[in-house]
């Protein structure tokens, strides 16, 4: 079975959001799925199965290293990448993808995918204590999201150099930690980075709902719709996000890095 690691959000190898797809032409099993997720170790792995109908439907699935995932991440673009660059879907048609009972378009011009989702809602909340402490900041503010909380900080020098003390993160009851701030260079609106040390992986990619996240954040904050974002930490990437008022659109590119194929299956 044949698999293409991606990088999605650049446009160059080795930045961005890694992500390997599986195309199959059958369903796995769960434990499979799960083995094959390990043994490539992204931050994540989409299965998609061979086309459901004539009109681009297929249907996908999503794993981190250590689990299912019950939301689409980068690796749904990564997916719909390797559909019209790597398989035979033709590039001028959207692609859908169903996934718990709901469908996600992705379409493409000049190379630029393009996925629409519904708008988030963040507001604003307090810090604990021990959380600025692991992380040795004194934030802006801070913003509650659904599961999880956006902290800004007072410059994109202090972002970049943040070393938070993941031990004592894992003692905090918050899964995704996402701090942010404008940027310095005048070529993005803001960078971001996201610690997830509950979730078996201490600094990730900003996935999807994220990104959704950070676009009504700093809606509230610069007032305005439209935004050039940078994903800072290991691997640089960046992304455009445009809001109205029940969507949020984010679009980027990509590249495939690595391919490669599974002769036995576990």
């Amino acid at each position: 079975m044949k698999y293409w690691i991606v990088d999605v959000f650049s446009s160059k190898p080795f930045s961005g959001s890694s992500a390997c797809v599986f195309l199959t032409n059958k369903p796995l099993k769960k434990t499979t799925q799960e083995r094959l997720s390990l043994e490539v170790n992204q931050t994540e792995t989409a299965f998609i199965s061979k086309e459901i109908d004539s009109k681009g439907h297929y249907s996908i699935q999503f794993f981190s290293p250590h689990s299912e995932l019950k939301k689409p991440g980068h690796s749904l673009l990564a997916a719909a990448y390797v559909l019209w660059e790597e398989l035979d879907h033709p590039k001028k048609n959207p692609i859908y993808f169903e996934f718990f009972g709901e469908i996600f378009k992705v379409t493409q011009e000049k190379d630029v995918m393009m996925i629409t989702l519904k708008r988030s809602h963040v507001s604003p909340t307090s810090i604990p204590d021990r959380l600025a402490k692991a992380l040795g900041v004194s934030p802006v503010c801070i913003y509650d999201c659904k599961g999880g909380i956006i902290i800004e900080l007072h410059s994109e020098d202090e972002l970049r150099a943040l070393q938070p003390d993941f031990a004592k993160l894992l003692t905090i009851e918050i899964d995704r930690i996402i701090v942010t701030s404008e940027s310095n260079t005048g070529r993005f609106d803001y960078v971001t980075r996201v610690f997830t040390p509950r979730l078996e992986n201490n600094e990730a990619s900003a996935s999807l709902h994220t990104h959704c996240d950070l676009a009504d954040f700093w809606s509230q904050q610069l007032e305005k719709n439209s935004f050039w974002a940078a994903q800072a930490g290991q691997k640089f990437g960046k992304l455009s996000i445009s809001l109205d008022e029940d969507t949020t659109t984010i679009s980027g590119k990509a590249i495939t890095v690595a391919t490669g194929e599974f002769k036995e299956l576990p």
